[in-house]
């Protein structure tokens, strides 16, 4: 049999075997016990080996710091999945019988001259039955790149940014999506191409996808004006008195409509809103804005003058839905 013998020494511990012959056959119930008795003895010498194996581990880690390996991964930013909204694209549009281009550009949520920059059209009475249009998801052009051109180039030719340009088509991920001959959409603020001008023929109707239902309220056409007369029955608009000179402001972003002189009302601009409305300002000293051009809320469009039948500076402000007047300060 074997016996394990474990003594204490002045730098350590030792420990010693001695094999006897046995007496009796050995059996397997004999040979688990003993095979219990040397692991029980394995176990006593390394608990009573832990100080001595700590003090040794720290005077080795004093002696040559572990290094890093060079495949660890640093990460240069946080690795957090971030939930990607899909880009722009562009959809298509079968023209119905009761389509326009502003009912259209209401149901996408784009502008009308979005729609008509990117359809060739001109002019809203420009739509034919049955026509498919192509419509951006947002304001923007669709735009096939050419030989030469450069993100800065067609951002350039077109009032857009760079960085929107490389957003909207993913261009940091897969930038083979701007080659030549690829098909991009350009970012185009409010829907304002430069030169182009978009001719309003078609009267006055409002949108079924009526953005009126979470637009703000119209703007007073005048910073600080005084209303000195209100809207009724026999005076269909709303008098904005202010200094001789002072900035007339689109109410609404639109699409200018008109320009020009008419009796009794003198130098007036009309401003067509993209859900329907139409706002009219009378009494101007001068315009600074053309028809087809494409307005923000807020531009200055004017000034207040004296043209036409008037007892004082101020602006007659009209507006109208579908040929009918109607109170501007209740939009």
């Amino acid at each position: 049999m074997f016996a394990l013998e474990l003594a204490r020494q002045p730098r350590g511990f030792a420990l010693s075997f001695r094999f006897e012959s046995p007496a009796l056959r050995p059996t397997a119930r004999r040979m688990l016990a003993l095979s219990a008795y040397f692991s029980i003895g394995l176990a006593m010498l390394a608990l009573a080996a832990v100080p001595e194996s700590r003090a040794m581990a720290a005077g080795v880690a004093r002696l040559a710091p572990m290094e890093e390996p060079a495949t660890a991964l640093h990460p240069i930013r946080p690795l957090v999945t971030v939930i990607r909204s899909d880009p722009p694209r562009v959809i298509t549009h079968t023209v119905a019988p009761d389509d326009t281009i502003f009912t259209v550009a209401d149901r996408y949520h784009v502008t009308p001259q979005t729609v008509a920059y990117n359809n060739g059209l001109t002019d809203t009475n420009g739509l034919r039955i049955g026509s498919v249009l192509q419509i951006p998801t947002v304001d923007a052009a669709v735009y096939k790149v050419q030989p030469g051109d450069t993100l800065e180039s067609v951002a350039s030719k077109l009032s857009s940014d760079p960085t929107s340009i490389a957003d909207a088509n993913r261009l940091l991920y897969e930038p083979d999506n701007f080659g030549v001959g690829a098909t991009i959409i350009v970012p185009v603020s409010d829907g304002r191409f430069p030169g182009f001008l978009l001719r309003i023929t078609t009267a006055p109707r409002s949108a079924p996808f009526a953005r009126s239902l979470t637009r703000a309220h119209l703007l007073l056409p005048v910073k600080g004006g005084v209303i000195t007369q209100g809207f009724f029955s026999f005076h269909t608009a709303v008098d904005v008195a202010g200094p001789y000179g002072a900035p007339v402001l689109a109410s609404e972003a639109g699409t200018v409509a008109a320009v020009g002189y008419v009796n009794t009302g003198g130098l007036r601009i009309c401003v067509r809103h993209d859900w329907g409305l139409q706002t009219c300002y009378y009494h101007l000293s001068t315009t600074r804005v053309s028809e087809g051009e494409r307005v923000g809320r807020g531009q200055t469009i004017g000034t207040i003058g004296l043209t036409g039948v008037t007892t004082g500076p101020h602006v007659h402000w009209e507006a109208s839905i579908e040929g009918a007047f109607v109170d501007p300060l209740s939009y």
